[in-house]
């Protein structure tokens, strides 16, 4: 659930940070094209007042002429009208406009985008203003492409976050498919182990029935291993209840289990231990156990049968322990070291990459400790260091 949680945090946060993103830009591009559009207008003013100062009568003979000849750098739209608005002279409209209707229409158009700047022409001997025409002027192409770049940012930021959303899902639900693919193989794992040995022992029963009493021993050992297992699996979701753990005794506990199972095999577990043998820990003793049990039958799987050895290592830091397990086995490459610890990562044949990745969820979530691969070399061994603070 908290991770679940987490996730729509994370997509909730995505859409805001991408309104915040599309409010910016769109405010940012509509302050640059008004600011194109103050200046078009301003240049517009300008070659009113030189067109103004160029008319020598109140006659507007001359005006197509001074339109033609003042008028010729200006990169956008712009008709000239006389009095009553009918076009006169126009430059940069579409190459295929030519009748006079179409010039109106487009001229019309133009007067909702900018006002129409008068012409006036101002009679020196009497001081009246007249107005003989406008000046109709639309948006220049780099305004227009303004006005769309918004939206091709927005979209493409849209697109963007899309990817991203999408690629997270797809993440999130791999991660989800691995692990509920590791946790059904690794509750058929603990529940087949004894089993298996609970249909050997009852075979054994059978054959050999004056070895009761010790078979039965045997039996209440596999039949508590079942509950433990039970156990373990109860405890995932939910939240841990924390107690005082003694960690020589559960080292000692998971090392029990673990040697039961090298009977037949020639691989050495060996445990230096040089902590205080009544320290105890605030942990959950079933969840802890298994960590441990999953990282030291990870180096025991990585070792070869015949020479295999695994050392643990316990000694006390100023605010916790430290933990080094080590072997001599197949080694893990440098930049493998993180993603071992990663859902449905294995470099095992038959192996389902839970382990690990369970341990590390189980050490570093749950219990604020540490777990990382300090040394490891191809065919030499490797060395894994936990850390488990005191409170």
């Amino acid at each position: 659930m908290q991770s679940l949680r987490y996730s729509t945090n994370i997509k909730i946060g995505l859409l805001f940070l991408g309104i915040f993103l599309f409010t910016c830009i769109l405010f940012y591009s509509q302050w640059i094209v008004e600011r194109l559009k103050d200046n078009n207008r301003k240049i517009v003013q300008m070659y009113a007042q030189i067109i103004a100062e160029a008319i020598e009568s109140e006659s507007d003979e001359n005006l197509n002429f001074i339109f033609d000849n003042i008028i010729t750098q200006i990169q956008f739209p712009i008709i000239q009208s006389d009095a009553l608005g009918i076009p006169q002279s126009w430059k940069n409209l579409p190459l295929n406009t030519s009748n006079l209707n179409e010039v109106k229409l487009i001229q019309d158009l133009m007067d909702q985008q900018n006002t129409p700047i008068d012409l006036v022409y101002l009679n020196p001997a009497t001081n009246n203003k007249q107005i003989l025409g406008y000046l109709h002027y639309g948006d220049s192409i780099l305004v227009r492409r303004m006005q769309w770049l918004p939206y091709l940012e927005i979209a493409s930021i849209c697109f963007f976050i899309f990817l991203g959303l999408a690629g997270f899902t797809y993440i999130k639900k791999t991660e989800s498919n691995n692990i509920w693919t590791g946790m059904a193989k690794e509750t058929a794992h603990q529940l087949g182990t004894p089993i298996s040995a609970l249909i050997g022992w009852i075979e054994r029963l059978k054959t050999y029935p004056q070895q009761s009493e010790e078979i039965i021993k045997e039996i209440e050992e596999d039949i508590k291993r079942l509950e433990q297992v039970g156990n373990r699996f109860g405890k995932i979701g939910t939240k841990p209840n924390f107690e005082p753990v003694n960690i020589n005794e559960l080292f000692q506990s998971v090392l029990k289990y673990l040697n039961r199972r090298l009977s037949s095999t020639q691989i050495k577990i060996t445990l230096d231990n040089t902590i205080d043998k009544k320290i105890n820990f605030q942990a959950n003793e079933i969840l802890l156990s298994w960590a441990f049990e999953n990282i030291i039958k990870n180096s025991l799987d990585s070792t070869h049968d015949k020479d295999g050895s695994v050392n643990v290592k316990i000694f006390s830091e100023s605010d916790g322990i430290k933990i080094l397990v080590s072997d001599n086995g197949s080694g893990i490459l440098r930049r493998n070291w993180k993603k071992i610890f990663q859902p449905g990562y294995t470099t095992k044949k038959h192996g389902w990459g839970f382990g690990l990745s369970l341990s590390y969820r189980i050490i570093k979530n749950i219990h604020n400790g540490q777990i990382q691969v300090v040394e490891s070399n191809p065919n030499t061994g490797t060395t894994f260091e936990i850390y488990l603070p005191q409170s």
